[in-house]
């Protein structure tokens, strides 16, 4: 999967949560089986994470899908049998093995330890989602890889039905502007722009931007943080 074409792709609340109860299922259905505690998971966009040495996993076609840390089958080991003795690592690994095809759809995973590459991950606009499950007390996490992430969400579809609001806008032309201190921009000529070209402004980088329409302020722009849509760098002298 070391394709030099990285992922990019805006996962919205409902996306989230139709992964999150795909997961949660799982998690259930095994956890009956195989604990006593209480289990739960937690979905969320993922933050970088420090370079080192991570269980990578891989599906039947060799395509990188995931990563966990080392730990990660010493601490399920704990959950499930109360202890750390080499006796169990046999048996333990088939179970956890178990739960991570469940989770990833795919029979045949493997896992291979391997030094983490933070920028095939963690970068703006990344998909990558964090999992975090928890058992009791003890809480592990694994991480879905950014193209193994779209792969599970729908097709965006740019021929989308207008909702009856939408159509009655559609032929309304609104104006809009996104407002610096030095200057003022339309919106039309910023779609314009390249990645890579630089708009030199005296705006604060800690304010944000405002997005108005005819003096009245729509919203803010947050620099930087809308993940999936063409950004502003705000270059200083």
């Amino acid at each position: 999967m070391n394709q030099t074409l990285k992922p990019y792709r805006l996962i919205n609340p409902s996306e989230i949560n139709r992964l999150s109860q795909h997961f949660h299922r799982v998690l259930q259905a095994w956890n009956d089986v195989y604990t006593l505690s209480t289990a739960s998971v937690y979905l969320q966009r993922t933050r970088p994470v420090e370079a080192s040495r991570m269980l990578y996993l891989y599906n039947q076609k060799g395509e990188l899908i995931g990563f966990i840390p080392p730990a990660f089958f010493e601490n399920l080991q704990h959950v499930i049998f109360g202890s750390s003795s080499s006796c169990f690592r046999g048996v333990n690994e088939q179970i956890i093995h178990e739960l991570l095809s469940a989770l990833f759809k795919d029979k045949h995973l493997s896992t291979q330890e391997e030094q983490l590459d933070s920028q095939e991950w963690f970068y703006w606009g990344s998909p990558c989602l964090e999992l975090e499950l928890t058992f009791g007390q003890t809480t592990i996490s694994l991480f879905l890889h950014p193209r193994w992430v779209v792969e599970q969400l729908p097709v965006l579809s740019g021929n989308a039905p207008l909702s009856p609001l939408e159509n009655n806008l559609s032929d309304e032309p609104l104006e809009l502007e996104i407002k610096l201190l030095s200057f003022t921009m339309n919106l039309a000529d910023l779609l314009t722009l390249k990645p890579g070209e630089v708009i030199k402004t005296d705006h604060p980088q800690n304010e944000d931007l405002l997005l108005k329409h005819q003096q009245l302020t729509l919203c803010t722009v947050h620099k930087g943080i809308n993940d999936g849509y063409k950004s502003i760098q705000i270059a200083s002298n």
